[in-house]
């Protein structure tokens, strides 16, 4: 497994070299290496493979297309016998179907009062704060039911399932159609394999989320690998996407090219000892210029600054408490930059590439 784990690093730790904004072109020698990852079962050993494949930007679908061909038998294979060994009538699936009832119901209430202007009114950052609790926790409580490797058949059924959609997604991807890597065609391959009506209603309520997860994951691992990106970076990009995750939010990707504009304009406050949005560099008056003068990949979004602590969390807090920037964090786009100046002094910027990296 430790040997797995170290190969799995290797061939990703390439994502962070070349003119492509999550690394250039994938080495040859690394290709089968990667194309093997794609053939076992271990979700978390596909997603390397499958994030450097799609950042490579080269001649490699070959070898990505190889590699899910070889895992299609199984992936099929596997999903078709838990097909006959789930009965309709299997109780999880109500236990599920509870638990994805009563966390869609607190994630929706918590993401109304997020993306609420709140005056600075602190009583409702406590109803905020009391509403987000309760969806993290009935978050965790599915999450934890639909934990792979256990040895609950329609879990297991689920994971086989979530294989199969990979395999298909990807396959058009090479292919050169739109194969979006935040959708997992779960409820299209269940119709093609005739499954059960109660497992398709049940799969119907979990698609957005079990794409949602997996999306997330593929950009955290995207973010490991980045190695441009200092830790405080990468910490605090992920701990904003585990965030708007249990809010039902798409995560941002780390970006090198505005976490640069961030860093300028960090660094600007400190040396020029000021305190604002705009600048008085002309050059440099607003974000969206800053966002230019980066030569960011596309288009600028929101920006968020804050004095007063060096981590990542105490950044997250000061926005989080404060409506405008808290809008920006849990708004659209999907592209993040983020850096520290000094010893506190923090930039936040969201944007949207033209042309998403994965």
């Amino acid at each position: 497994m430790r040997l797995c784990l170290v190969l799995l690093f290797s061939l990703c730790a390439q994502l962070a070299f070349g003119e492509h904004p999550l690394g250039g072109p994938l080495p040859a020698s690394l290709r089968k290496a990667a194309a093997d990852q794609l053939t076992v079962a271990d979700p978390a050993r596909r997603i390397g493979a499958t994030v450097r494949f799609r950042a490579d930007g080269s001649d490699a679908a070959d070898d990505f297309r190889g590699g899910l061909n070889r895992a299609e038998p199984t992936a099929t294979g596997n999903l078709r016998r838990l097909l006959q060994l789930v009965k309709p009538t299997d109780p999880v699936i109500d236990q599920l179907k509870k638990q994805v009832e009563e966390y869609i119901t607190l994630r929706d209430a918590a993401k109304t009062l997020v993306q609420t202007d709140h005056h600075k009114d602190k009583q409702k950052f406590a109803e905020m704060d009391k509403a987000y609790a309760a969806a993290d926790k009935a978050y965790d409580r599915l999450m934890r039911t639909l934990r792979p490797g256990g040895n609950i058949p329609m879990v297991q059924l689920l994971d086989a399932l979530q294989w199969a959609a990979e395999v298909k997604r990807d396959l058009e991807f090479c292919d050169g159609k739109s194969a979006s890597l935040e959708k997992l065609p779960l409820s299209e391959v269940l119709e093609i394999e005739n499954g059960p009506d109660p497992i398709k209603d049940l799969v119907k309520q979990l698609e957005p989320i079990i794409s949602l997860r997996e999306y997330q994951r593929a950009v955290a691992t995207a973010h490991t690998v980045a190695k441009w990106a200092k830790s405080e970076q990468v910490q605090y990009a992920n701990l904003l996407n585990s965030r708007r995750e249990i809010l039902g939010l798409k995560p941002f990707l780390l970006s090198e090219k505005l976490s640069e504009a961030a860093f300028g304009h960090s660094e600007e406050m400190v040396k020029l000892k000021y305190f604002a949005h705009e600048s008085p560099v002309e050059k440099n008056k607003t974000p969206w210029d800053r966002v230019r003068n980066a030569q960011f990949e596309g288009d600028g979004g929101g920006e968020c600054i804050y004095a007063g602590g060096p981590t990542a969390q105490a950044a997250h807090t000061g926005w989080w408490y404060s409506d405008g920037h808290r809008l920006i964090l849990y708004g659209g786009g999907n592209s993040q930059g983020i850096a520290r100046f000094g010893g506190g002094t923090w930039t936040f910027m969201t944007g949207s590439f033209k042309k998403y990296p994965l």
